[in-house]
């Protein structure tokens, strides 16, 4: 340990932790959605981690913004509050069984593709499921996010998520969206596999007046984020 009484890769994972919530702070963007590796919440082997639970899902309440992670073998959407998380891990395979469903939050559940062949999903699969993904279709005033069967079926289309707008006193949050399409696509975008992939990724789209962060940072170890961050990515339409 140093002079903080920090080991090094404790100090490095404070320096990270400063970053994102500078980069978050700072960010104007209409979408602002983070990624990493590991999940906030998931019934996979590996669980909810507490760590995010407390740090990270604090930071996205505050500024409007979503996260999007994978290490377990499923696909996942927890609503929790204004927050959305996706588990989108099953790039490999399909799927980890839920033995930790009880480590999420009770009631936020709102998709799993889970179990062997996605055996054990909620609700069931119409067929045997290899594998999965996610795609993203940002509109003018929404994003819609799917989770796809390894054939590209939708088993999955998640209400669709409002972007941003900046209250008065200065804070973000999500507006409600109206229902039916957001016919102004702006970005879209497709996730490959993060189950083994050393990568905590953000969203970025940028198109007229609308735009969307996209965060880069490299896998963490689960609690210490002993990672170098990279910064912001935008994709301009």
């Amino acid at each position: 340990p140093g002079s903080s009484g920090l080991s090094r890769r404790q100090a490095a994972a404070e320096v990270q932790w400063a970053w994102l919530e500078r980069e978050l702070m700072e960010s104007k963007a209409d979408y602002l959605w983070v990624a990493g590796h590991y999940p906030i919440w998931s019934a996979g082997n590996d669980g909810s981690q507490p760590c995010l639970i407390e740090r990270l899902r604090p930071l996205l309440q505050a500024h409007g913004a979503h996260y999007i992670s994978g290490h377990d073998h499923m696909l996942e959407h927890f609503e929790d509050g204004d927050v959305n998380t996706f588990v989108v891990g099953a790039g490999k395979e399909c799927c980890y069984p839920p033995v930790n469903l009880g480590s999420t939050k009770k009631g936020a559940i709102r998709y799993m593709l889970a179990g062997n062949l996605g055996s054990l999903s909620m609700p069931p699969v119409p067929f045997p499921v290899q594998g999965g993904f996610a795609s993203m279709v940002f509109g003018a005033e929404s994003v819609a996010v799917e989770l796809h069967a390894h054939d590209g079926t939708v088993l999955y289309a998640a209400p669709r998520i409002a972007r941003r707008v900046q209250s008065s006193d200065g804070m973000w949050f999500g507006k409600a969206v109206a229902t039916g399409s957001d016919d102004t696509m702006l970005a879209s975008l497709l996730t490959p596999r993060f189950a083994a992939a050393a990568a905590v990724v953000a969203v970025a789209a940028s198109a007229a007046s609308v735009t969307s962060a996209i965060f880069v940072l490299r896998r963490m170890s689960r609690c210490d984020w002993q990672v170098r961050a990279s910064a912001p990515l935008l994709l301009e339409q």
